[in-house]
C-alpha cells in the first residue's frame, strides 16, 4: 500500500510504502497536513485528499479494529408464520472503555479514512467466528461494492465460514440499501458467485436508502425484504 503526504501548502510531498493500513496508522506525524492512499496494484485506488488529523483523532478506534476488537451482538429475527426463532442477524459493537461507539459513526469514520472495506472484511470474519447458535441461519450484512474494491479475494467469507464449523447455507449475506451501487454488472457476478457455493441473499432495510428495484429481479435474493 502507497501513502502520499503533503504538506499544509502543498510544497512538500512525501510517498511511504507501507505493508497494511495498520502499519500505515502507527506513522502518521504531524509533518503533513493530508494523505492519499492507494494499493501497490492498483486495483483500487483513494485518490482523495484527506486531513491527516483523520487518523490522529480516530487512532485509538483503528486500534481496536485492527486488532479485531469487535463485538457482535445477535438480535434474533422470528418467522412470521409460527412464532420461532429461525435465524440471528449479526450487529457491529465497539467497546472503548466503558462505553460504546455508535456503529453508524463507526462505520463513517472509516469510510472517511478509506478503510470501510477493511471494516467490512473484520465485521464478517468477527460475525461468523462469534457466532454460537448452530443451527440457525447467520445473516451477516455486507458492503455491495466491496467486491469492487480490489480488497477482498474470491473465498475470503467462504473460508471464514469453513473454518469455524458453519457451512455456506448457514448464512444469509444482506446488501445494505444504505449504500449506492457502484457497478451494478459486478455485484452480479459476485452474487452469482455467492449463491454457487451456497450462501443466500438478502437486502437489508429495503425502501430506506438508495432504490433497488431496479434490480431486484436481476439479483433475485432469498429474503427479499430482510
Amino acid at each position: 500500500m502507497r501513502a502520499i503526504f503533503v504538506s499544509k501548502d502543498f510544497s512538500q510531498i512525501s510517498v511511504k510504502e507501507f505493508e497494511s493500513i495498520e502499519e500505515f496508522s502507527e506513522n502518521v506525524t504531524d509533518d503533513y497536513e493530508y494523505f492519499m492512499l492507494e494499493d501497490t496494484n492498483n486495483t483500487h485506488k483513494d485518490l482523495c485528499l484527506k486531513p491527516t488529523k483523520l487518523i490522529r483523532e480516530n487512532l485509538e478506534l483503528l486500534r481496536l479494529l485492527f486488532k479485531k476488537q469487535v463485538i457482535m451482538f445477535y438480535q434474533p429475527i422470528f418467522s412470521n408464520k409460527d412464532g420461532f426463532v429461525y435465524a440471528y442477524e449479526a450487529l457491529l459493537r465497539v467497546k472503548n472503555g466503558d462505553s460504546y461507539i455508535y456503529p453508524k459513526e463507526v462505520f463513517n469514520i472509516a469510510k472517511e479514512m478509506g478503510i470501510d472495506y477493511k471494516l467490512d472484511a473484520i465485521c464478517r470474519e468477527q460475525a461468523i467466528a462469534q457466532y454460537q447458535q448452530k443451527g440457525l441461519k447467520l445473516f451477516i450484512n455486507i458492503n455491495p461494492n466491496s467486491s469492487n474494491s480490489g480488497f477482498f479475494k474470491r473465498g475470503f467469507t467462504l473460508n471464514v465460514v469453513l473454518q469455524n464449523n458453519l457451512k455456506p447455507q448457514d448464512v444469509v449475506l444482506e446488501l445494505t440499501e444504505s449504500e449506492k451501487i457502484d457497478d451494478i454488472d459486478m455485484l452480479k457476478e459476485t452474487i452469482k458467485y455467492y449463491k454457487s457455493v451456497g450462501f443466500s441473499i438478502a437486502f437489508d432495510d429495503f425502501g430506506t436508502g438508495y432504490n433497488y428495484l431496479n434490480i431486484l429481479s436481476q439479483i433475485e435474493p432469498e429474503f427479499p425484504f430482510a
